[in-house]
């Protein structure tokens, strides 16, 4: 007999996304389905617990930021930001 598990669908950016993938590979006690890079459904029962671990993932992250060394994060910063650029276009036409 098949059984139905209750889940909520949540739509976020990609990179929260990977944080709740991270968070669920220990134990896969969140995740029923990873549908693409912004949509999963969780079970229904484990959103409290899951939006307590983003938060707390989301703090340490910032604590991190707050006292890294600004040379550290300087030299980190540009290297990200050139990643999500579109190359460059060295023909001369616009």
């Amino acid at each position: 007999m098949p059984r139905a598990i209750r889940g909520v669908l949540i739509e976020c950016d990609p990179s929260i996304k990977s944080i709740i993938v991270n968070i669920d590979s220990d134990n896969h006690e969140f995740i029923i389905e990873d549908l693409d890079d912004e949509r999963v459904v969780v079970k229904e029962n484990m959103v409290p617990l899951l939006k307590q671990k983003l938060e707390d993932v989301c703090l340490l992250l910032s604590l991190v930021a707050l006292h890294a060394p600004w040379g550290l994060a300087h030299a980190l910063l540009p290297q990200r930001l050139k990643e999500n650029l579109p190359p460059l276009d060295e023909s001369g036409s616009e």
